[in-house]
């Protein structure tokens, strides 16, 4: 069965896990991949709300990703950063979310924007940025092809 439910990118140690905009998200702390400074958490859904990833960039100090895995092909987020409080939206698998979960996503949503507000959050984040790349990870990829596309590829163990 394939993952459903949150997966956050927050620059963070190993207290992330246990910050109150990471528990919001309103699930348990699952698996963990470390990014250098950089972690993934898996937080299962409880249904009981919606991530605030603006809260999350604010207690971090850091620009921040939200995605919930609606399946295994697509997922929908947010992102954003410390500074300016604006979210914006992201959406992985565009053709397959559109066909099947079109009532999910942002009514305004257009890839060319999200391409725009990922490379200026890497920007923010120091991060590598290749618009190009991140394109095909929000049009036919997911996270990990973001994470290369962002230069987020040496990985520590799972916790």
């Amino acid at each position: 069965m394939d993952y459903v439910g949150w997966v956050v990118l927050a620059r963070g140690d190993s207290e992330l896990r246990r910050a109150p905009a990471v528990s919001a998200f309103g699930g348990a702390v699952g698996g963990e991949r470390v990014f250098g400074d950089w972690r993934e958490l898996r937080i299962s859904d409880t249904g009981t709300g919606d991530a605030d990833v603006c809260a999350l960039a604010r207690t971090t100090g850091a620009p921040a990703l939200a995605v919930y895995v609606v399946d295994g092909l697509c997922a929908i987020g947010e992102g954003a950063t410390p500074d300016d409080g604006d979210p914006f939206d992201v959406v992985f698998g565009e053709e397959r979310a559109t066909e099947q979960y079109a009532a999910a996503l942002p009514d305004d949503y257009r890839r060319a924007d999200a391409v725009a507000a990922v490379t200026a959050w890497a920007a923010q984040a120091d991060l590598a940025a290749a618009p190009d790349a991140i394109d095909r990870a929000l049009a036919h990829g997911g996270l990990d092809d973001l994470y290369r596309a962002l230069g987020l590829t040496t990985r520590a163990p799972a916790h």
